[in-house]
């Protein structure tokens, strides 16, 4: 806060103002902390499921379009575009711009 927005206040209320301040910036570091280690392990939940369907689509190329055709290849064609379907529904934006534009606005007038 500049020396002009402090004007009026008691000397009691620019340090609860700073302390104040300093404890939104160590909990915004956290919650970006903690969000980095979220988008780590979607990362590796997206890798899992990548590498199974990779297999899921290896087998069943590998066999014989008469087999795909019969039960037991829909039935498999259907267990792996599950697979697939949850491969497009696993991924997370990147909520650091959020976090730092709610922080920036709503925090701004502390400082």
């Amino acid at each position: 806060m500049t020396r002009e927005r402090e004007k009026g206040l008691k000397k009691e209320e620019i340090k609860k103002r700073e302390e104040l301040v300093r404890e939104l910036d160590i909990r915004l570091e956290y919650v970006k902390y903690t969000i980095d280690m979220y988008n780590k392990s979607v990362g590796k939940a997206n890798e899992f499921i990548q590498e199974i369907s990779s297999l899921l689509e290896g087998y069943y190329d590998d066999r014989t379009s008469q087999w795909q055709e019969e039960d037991n290849g829909r039935n498999y064609c259907d267990f792996k575009e599950a697979w697939q379907k949850e491969l497009q529904t696993i991924e997370i934006d990147d909520i650091d711009a959020d976090i730092n534009e709610f922080y920036n606005r709503d925090a701004e007038f502390l400082r």
